[in-house]
């Protein structure tokens, strides 16, 4: 029953999803993870009961399709199914079939998103993917480069990544996705921010440019910021607002290209910069009157930061790690062989809000890396230490 009395007070959020411009194909996580129970609530029910609500809403106009993964076997990568093809009227059996999913497997993200922009001719046409995961990919594919290959090869092509109920490593690993084609990247903690993310997808595919500035807002950011780096966005307005956003987007795009949104009343929010260098531009969006209030540039540039550590360590034991700013919440502090793609364990810690922190030396002597990463793995600074 708590349940159900808590999905009536999240209604509010999904009865604006509206109209998509393009062709949409909803791809949704069903690996054994979303067994999970978030409040004694398994996740995938929670997910189940989202997307039917959503599609209670979804206008039949408008052309829908979906994928799931992980779904009907163990230990398969290639279990990727195309549930519901791109259709108009479609969803009805999304909501439909959405109900049966068992989940079972693993988590071949990239190879759906993949399936999902094929399906979309996303080389042809304006293509728009959501992807819903509590996972990270899991058979050996790498959704970073994915997202670049999408970009450089797609007409439009733009996928929204909505992260459930995961860790700020696993976001990291993801969010890729949508920052390298444009699009939104939302993390959901439960099913209430499930829903809501799925709401600021909507409301982005609904726009179709940039609307002109019907008012102005004062708007400060700095000129140019480090890739992968925090900063800091203030802005004010004379006339009072009741439906803010910040967002970030390429330069001269509209809200609809946004990649970071963040809904807030505050004067005063904090960015995390794309690791993808150049020009962008960071805009107050009013929800109310769906208007431009402020937009500023902002250039991104090579990464700024400085790493330091011991030439020699002992092999086993701590030593400091220190840096040149407080990490944002993404960012990580990791032990690696030379040349070693992702590490793992106990060599990689989080570099949230620190300038410095120990870490173990690994084991086994030899020479190794000592890296910053910030979002998306993008290595951001490294030094070299002997363990001895």
């Amino acid at each position: 029953m708590a349940f159900q009395r808590y999905w009536f007070g999240v209604l509010i959020c999904l009865t604006a999803f509206g109209p998509a411009k393009a062709d949409t194909v909803l791809v949704l996580d069903a690996s054994n993870s979303m067994w999970g129970e978030i409040g004694g609530t398994h996740k995938i029910d929670i997910a189940k009961e989202t997307v039917g609500l959503i599609m209670h809403d979804w206008p039949e106009s408008e052309a829908i399709g979906m994928i799931a993964y992980g779904h009907r076997r163990k230990s398969d990568c290639s279990d990727i199914e195309t549930l519901v093809p791109i259709s108009q009227g479609a969803a009805a059996d999304i909501a439909r079939l959405t109900q049966q999913l068992s989940p079972k497997g693993k988590t071949p993200l990239s190879d759906a998103v993949l399936a999902a922009a094929e399906a979309l001719r996303y080389q042809e046409s304006e293509a728009t993917v959501v992807l819903v995961t509590d996972g990270v990919e899991t058979c050996n594919q790498d959704p970073c480069l994915l997202a670049t290959q999408l970009e450089q090869q797609g007409i439009d092509f733009t996928a929204h990544v909505i992260g459930f109920d995961m860790s700020l490593e696993e976001q990291a690993s993801v969010a890729c996705l949508a920052y390298e084609t444009g699009g939104l990247f939302l993390p959901a903690d439960n099913a209430g921010e499930l829903a809501e993310a799925f709401g600021e997808v909507s409301e982005v595919l609904q726009e179709e440019q940039a609307p002109a500035i019907e008012r102005e807002a004062a708007l400060t950011v700095p000129n140019e910021v480090p890739a992968s780096t925090s900063f800091s966005v203030q802005w004010s307005v004379e006339e009072a607002v009741s439906q803010v956003r910040i967002m970030l987007v390429p330069e001269g795009a509209g809200p609809n290209k946004a990649f970071h949104s963040i809904n807030s009343l505050s004067p005063h929010r904090s960015f995390i910069a794309p690791n993808e260098l150049g020009a962008y531009d960071v805009i107050v969006w009013d929800g109310t009157t769906k208007s431009v209030l402020a937009r500023q540039p902002l250039l991104v540039v090579e990464g700024g930061v400085q790493i330091s550590a011991p030439d020699n360590v002992t092999a086993g034991q701590n030593f400091t790690v220190s840096w040149g700013a407080e990490g944002t919440k993404v960012d990580r502090i990791a032990v690696a062989t030379i040349g070693q793609a992702k590490p793992r364990g106990l060599y990689n810690r989080s570099a949230s809000g620190r300038t410095e922190r120990k870490m173990r030396a690994p084991k086994e002597a030899g020479r190794y890396e000592v890296r910053y990463i910030g979002v998306g793995d993008t290595v951001l600074a490294t030094t070299t230490i002997t363990v001895e």
